[in-house]
């Protein structure tokens, strides 16, 4: 009877792990390029291969009016993740041991045309918003 208790308890702990499985991200490499606000066109996102991973830069009127821009160059600029309806962002330069921004953040995103247009709320890279299913269309331009 033990011994068939014990069994049974084997056979669920592969279940258990792999039934509650988390959504995969992917390394978000369909991203790299160069991507439009299509609203605010002065606004662009842009998203290389760098620093071990994919590094979007938030190349916003934020940034560009900011009088500590150079200082402040990393501060825009975020490693991402991508799945299937999210987005993970997480600062490029580290802040403290205790900021939550230190692991990956999930935010909405939505291919519109996959490859080309997407949608996504403006907290995954300016944490400074906080307007939860206010979402931007971005429009590669290269």
């Amino acid at each position: 009877m033990a011994f068939l208790k014990g069994g049974l308890i084997l056979l669920l702990i592969p279940v258990l792990l792999f039934s509650c499985k988390k959504e995969q991200l992917r390394s978000g490499r369909e991203l790299i390029g160069v991507w439009v606000d299509i609203a605010h066109t002065a606004d662009t996102l842009v998203i290389t291969r760098e620093a071990g991973g994919t590094v979007l830069f938030d190349n916003s009127l934020a940034y560009r009016t900011n009088l500590q821009t150079f200082s402040l160059a990393t501060t825009y600029r975020y490693y991402i993740r991508l799945g299937d309806d999210v987005i993970a962002t997480k600062p490029l330069i580290e802040y403290g041991v205790d900021n939550a921004f230190e692991s990956y953040r999930e935010f909405p995103f939505e291919w519109l045309e996959p490859g080309r247009r997407f949608k996504i709320e403006p907290g995954a890279f300016r944490p400074y918003i906080s307007c939860r299913g206010c979402l931007l269309t971005f429009e590669r331009v290269r």
